[in-house]
């Protein structure tokens, strides 16, 4: 089996542990994460946002009994809540970490971030955080890109693309190297959900591109600027694939990508069942979704 989650890790960073940097945390019905991840930044940040949009459960709750600003935004995508938050939370500091409600920062990172941020020269817009990823409550190694989640307020925007998203960050941000965690305690009945939303979400991007040419989404002005080598590549790849391989063939590369460059299976069943539902499973769910809206449509 892969390596539990140690409690140590969730526990509140030291009163005394202070930095620069505002924290945004988006929330829809997160009340089984979202105590961890406030936790995490209580008494590191004196400026936590939450941009809510509508939760039906007890998070709000939770939310009352920390510090913090709450707004309300309905949501739309990751990206256009992304930047309403930057736009309407009013930010006390330069500098940016959103932390995502199923997500914590480590006394590690708490660290490096304060001092990475307080000591960046002025064209360092931004940085890729890393994270330890928990499936079953299990480290599964390598499952997630680092990904552009500390950014100076108003240098950067983000722009989705069918269930992902793309921030206008520089080629060259740096990787602050001390883990975050991501780990969702709402259970796999509630990841699978998700799934399948996003492979509809995917699907109908794919289905509304097919036969067009694809532009690369861009929010700067500058094209070395976005999106990033690493999300650039990954993007150009997926599309390579999307418009050369028929459906339910393309899962088979997927697939293979993810066994050969993502996942350490000696990690255990969960890092299997990662790379069975995540590599394979979701893949050809785009594909019958999509070849499902093909079918809807030419039977029009």
């Amino acid at each position: 089996m892969g390596k539990k989650i140690n409690d140590s890790q969730i526990k509140r960073l030291p009163e005394n542990a202070k930095s620069q940097v505002s924290v945004i945390i988006l929330t829809f019905n997160e009340q089984l994460n979202l105590s961890y991840a406030l936790a995490s930044v209580k008494g590191w940040s004196d400026d936590i946002h939450i941009v809510d949009s509508g939760s039906t459960d007890q998070t709000l709750d939770i939310v009352r009994e920390f510090d913090v600003h709450i707004h309300s935004n309905p949501w739309k995508n990751w990206a256009e809540q992304r930047n309403w938050a930057l736009d309407n939370c009013l930010l006390k500091h330069q500098w940016v970490l959103f932390l995502d409600a199923d997500e914590q920062l480590t006394p590690a990172g708490a660290v490096e971030i304060a001092h990475r941020t307080q000591n960046a020269p002025e064209h360092c817009l931004s940085f890729y955080l890393s994270f330890d990823f928990y499936f079953f409550g299990r480290l599964v190694q390598n499952a997630m890109y680092p990904h552009l989640r500390l950014v100076r307020k108003e240098k950067i925007r983000w722009q989705s693309y069918g269930a992902r998203e793309f921030c206008s960050a520089p080629v060259n941000s740096p990787l602050i190297r001390a883990k975050l965690i991501h780990h969702d305690h709402r259970g796999i009945g509630y990841w699978l959900k998700k799934q399948i939303q996003n492979a509809e979400i995917e699907a109908a991007e794919l289905y509304n591109k097919k036969g067009h040419k694809h532009d690369d989404p861009k929010t700067g002005t500058n094209d070395n600027e976005f999106p990033p080598v690493k999300q650039k590549f990954r993007h150009n790849a997926r599309e390579m694939l999307n418009s050369f391989c028929p459906p339910l063939v393309r899962p088979i590369f997927f697939f293979a990508h993810h066994i050969i460059f993502k996942t350490k299976l000696f990690d255990g069943r969960a890092a299997v069942a990662y790379a069975l539902l995540f590599g394979l499973w979701y893949p050809i769910m785009i594909d019958v979704k999509y070849l499902k809206l093909c079918l809807t449509k030419a039977n029009k």
